[in-house]
């Protein structure tokens, strides 16, 4: 990270210099055009400029020479090509819910994988507001890739601009400037609601978040086009944020209703739990009373999903692995950093339906 302070113009000079370095055929030992040269391109003062090239020389990227400029230098015998960090959002590793928990099999996925590939690999803790120091940590690691497990736009758009590949695990969005790895969402709900349909399921219950992320979306959608295909549409949609304390109360409602559904698409597993709890709480018995399918982490499975049936055969379950996340992510971190064109990736995780 620069060692002096910058305005935001020269902040942004730096950007756009670093990028037309990235982004052009500058070989390493090449001279960069002058002071004044870049003053002209970028419309701005001489000083701003010099400024900026301070920074980039401070970081590593050229080296001034007297009465000749700045020279490109050859980062290449900087950074360790195989060193790849995995920066994990504090919340998600600190947190002891369910569905937090898969975070903490995903790092010993990624450390079991590296060590398989030979590979040095570290993790980070992200907290909140705290991406310039984690990109000062990336950029001394001198590692030339990381991975990050939640939407974090200030540190994709650096990574842009630098030398490091990133990659984001289990989240998405549109128009993201990072590849992506994450479920397979879609191929899930339809999973799910293929397998209701098939027991004869007519009264399908949603039961989801609503937080509008691409997990809601996608499951939602996958789950959808199944009935859809089939000339069904839900009887009762309900959506919560997870854990709320109106999710018990509203399926509760819904499982001693007059007409209560026949079958239940629990696509989170603390949702899955509730179902649970609730269902007992009524002496109704899922599999007979009523079918469902939950979504569990596969190495997850016996100690937050099987554990909830001691007596009984578990519903069946859409799971996915972790281990499949750790080989196809630190594969494509790998083959990002030989790469050569800008164009991002979205890679699903394969999901299947567990019956028991």
């Amino acid at each position: 990270m620069p060692t002096m302070n910058l305005g935001r113009n020269a902040e942004q000079i730096l950007k756009k210099i670093k990028t037309s370095i990235i982004n052009t055929d500058i070989k390493p030992g090449t001279l960069l055009p002058s002071v004044r040269e870049y003053s002209v391109e970028f419309k701005t003062s001489t000083n701003t400029i010099w400024r900026a090239l301070k920074v980039l020389e401070q970081e590593g990227w050229i080296l001034g020479e007297n009465r000749k400029g700045y020279r490109l230098v050859d980062r290449t015998t900087l950074i360790d090509t195989r060193s790849f960090c995995y920066v994990m959002t504090q919340e998600n590793i600190m947190s002891l819910n369910s569905d937090k928990r898969v975070y903490a099999y995903i790092l010993n996925a990624f450390k079991k994988n590296a060590l398989e590939k030979n590979l040095n690999f570290y993790n980070l803790i992200m907290g909140e507001n705290e991406e310039a120091q984690i990109q000062t940590q990336l950029e001394n690691s001198k590692c030339a890739g990381f991975i990050i497990d939640n939407l974090s736009p200030k540190l994709m758009d650096w990574a842009t601009t630098s030398e490091l590949s990133c990659l984001l695990i289990d989240d998405w969005q549109d128009e993201i400037t990072a590849d992506t790895v994450v479920q397979d969402d879609f191929s899930g709900g339809s999973l799910a609601a293929n397998y209701l349909i098939k027991q004869n399921c007519k009264r399908i219950a949603w039961i989801g978040t609503n937080q509008k992320n691409h997990h809601s979306i996608s499951r939602y959608g996958g789950a959808c086009s199944v009935a859809h295909t089939h000339g069904q549409r839900f009887s009762a949609e309900l959506n919560f944020l997870p854990r709320s304390d109106e999710m018990d109360q509203a399926i509760y409602q819904l499982l001693s209703s007059r007409i209560p559904p026949d079958g239940i698409l629990a696509l989170w597993l603390p949702i899955a739990e509730s179902v649970v709890k609730i269902a007992r709480q009524l002496n109704l018995i899922i599999g007979e009373d009523f079918k469902m399918v939950g979504w569990c982490l596969n190495e997850m499975l016996e100690e937050a999903y099987t554990c909830n049936f001691p007596a009984e055969t578990p519903p069946p379950v859409i799971t996915w692995s972790a281990k499949d996340m750790a080989d196809i992510t630190l594969s494509k971190l790998q083959h990002n950093t030989q790469r050569e064109n800008n164009v991002t990736s979205k890679t699903n995780v394969p999901v299947k339906l567990h019956e028991f």
